[in-house]
């Protein structure tokens, strides 16, 4: 029988220490999976609440995603950091409903809520919850 491989026990703990110490050199360890559904999740109520409340059906664009959070920051700046992450950027997160096939892009640029996915709110997780936040941000930008 081989001898297990020895371990570096020091320099594994140099790196926790160097990760609590200096997070922002350690990206991979900001966010785990409960705060990425979130992120998600709220991103994807929004793109339903611009479709369906607001009446933008052929597509929600980047830029409506954008005056909308631009807008959500003054109104929840809460909610505004559950989405928005310094190193996650909106086209992630899109990319991300995408590939989970919440979403759907329409043309370039333009997504819709996959109707197969998330037939009505009710399959929306956190709808009641945001919901006035939401009439609020829409409220401002005149939506």
């Amino acid at each position: 029988m081989g001898k297990p491989p020895e371990r570096d026990v020091s320099r594994i703990i140099e790196y926790i220490r160097d990760c609590v110490e200096h997070p922002e050199d350690h990206p991979e360890h900001w966010e785990d999976w409960l705060r990425a559904g979130r992120r998600r999740f709220l991103l994807l109520n929004i793109i339903y609440y611009i479709q369906h409340v607001q009446g933008e059906e052929e597509g929600v664009t980047k830029e409506d995603l954008e005056r909308f959070l631009g807008e959500l920051y003054y109104v929840n700046r809460e909610m505004f950091s559950n989405i928005i992450k310094p190193w996650k950027s909106l086209d992630d997160t899109l990319k991300e409903l995408l590939e989970q096939r919440l979403i759907v892009q329409v043309s370039e640029g333009a997504y819709l809520v996959n109707e197969e996915r998330i037939r009505d709110e009710k399959d929306l997780i956190y709808w009641e919850g945001i919901l006035k936040t939401l009439d609020e941000v829409g409220k401002e930008i005149g939506g």
